[in-house]
């Protein structure tokens, strides 16, 4: 056995040691059917401009319907108000693709006093955000209004 070998085996049985666990656990992946939604299917416009929530959010909603799968969003600037994921589904954002929060609080529905997140998840499980882009919160304004 090599000197690399024999301090791997030590350090695993010293962690070991050390959280009382015989191994590691590591969590399961998530697990995401792969077919392809594409918000521009959906009528979502990549110019920066036009808002997009219900676009973004139809996509999420038809491959949530069909029991999950990919939402792509292609290049492009995305501009969206708060939408949410659901089970069994990945996020999937292409090299060149951001989607852009809005900054127009009015866009941000107020639920139980605080504006809701831009995206959001609630009793779901095996969700993935994946991709080259970017998702841009441009927070500026949100700063400027509740700085102290």
């Amino acid at each position: 056995m090599n000197n690399t070998h024999s301090s791997v085996i030590v350090l695993t049985a010293f962690f070991s040691a050390l959280t009382g666990n015989v191994r590691a656990q590591n969590p399961a992946l998530p697990v995401i059917p792969t077919n392809a939604f594409h918000v521009t299917e959906y009528g979502a416009v990549g110019d920066g401009q036009t808002l997009n929530t219900t676009a973004i959010q139809k996509t999420i909603d038809a491959a949530s319907k069909a029991g999950g799968g990919i939402v792509v969003v292609p290049e492009g600037r995305f501009l969206s108000g708060p939408f949410m994921l659901a089970s069994r589904i990945n996020l999937h954002l292409d090299k060149g693709a951001t989607i852009l929060i809005s900054d127009d609080m009015t866009k941000h529905p107020v639920v139980k006093a605080r504006y809701q997140d831009c995206i959001s998840v609630g009793n779901a499980q095996d969700i993935e955000i994946s991709g080259e882009g970017t998702i841009d919160g441009q927070g500026r304004a949100w700063w400027a209004r509740f700085a102290t």
